[in-house]
């Protein structure tokens, strides 16, 4: 879920709300949806759907462990990160799960301020972006407004 975020810039509620159809390996993409159906309410903001080419391998790599060895193998739910324990086992994550996940992550490293929030990821991405060279014109297919690409970052 991080590095999608990460090196995709996707929102959290774009994480929350990937079905396993929205993930192609062999393109290296996944396709962001309008959707309103997480039980949990998540949701991106995006009324448009768009396609984010993740052009870094440990992405899907990781995604890839995720779904073949962490997620529920008896799940039937269409979402990707879903709960591996405890009485919502199987069940789509929800945003507070992910904001606990990310804040024991960050304490872990050390990391952990007000600031580094798991929508700072995607700000993280978008200087990245803007550090390599791109420009407002060609962060705009991922979503990302001119704010976001001017150097807000979770570092």
């Amino acid at each position: 879920m991080l590095l999608l975020m990460l090196d995709g810039g996707l929102r959290p509620g774009e994480v929350l709300s990937l079905h396993l159809q929205d993930i192609s390996y062999g393109r290296r993409r996944v396709t962001i949806r309008k959707r309103d159906d997480h039980p949990h309410g998540a949701r991106g903001k995006s009324r448009t759907e768009r396609v984010v080419d993740l052009h870094e391998p440990r992405t899907l790599e990781a995604v890839s462990r995720y779904v073949m060895h962490e997620r529920p193998l008896e799940a039937t739910s269409p979402f990707v990160f879903l709960a591996g324990r405890g009485r919502q086992r199987c069940e789509p994550l929800s945003y507070d799960a992910l904001v606990k996940l990310f804040s024991r992550r960050m304490s872990a490293l050390g990391l952990r301020t007000p600031e580094t929030t798991p929508h700072a990821l995607r700000h993280t991405h978008a200087t990245a972006m803007w550090e390599g060279g791109m420009r407002h014109r060609a962060c705009s297919p991922a979503g990302l407004s001119a704010g976001a690409v001017t150097g807000q970052s979770a570092s």
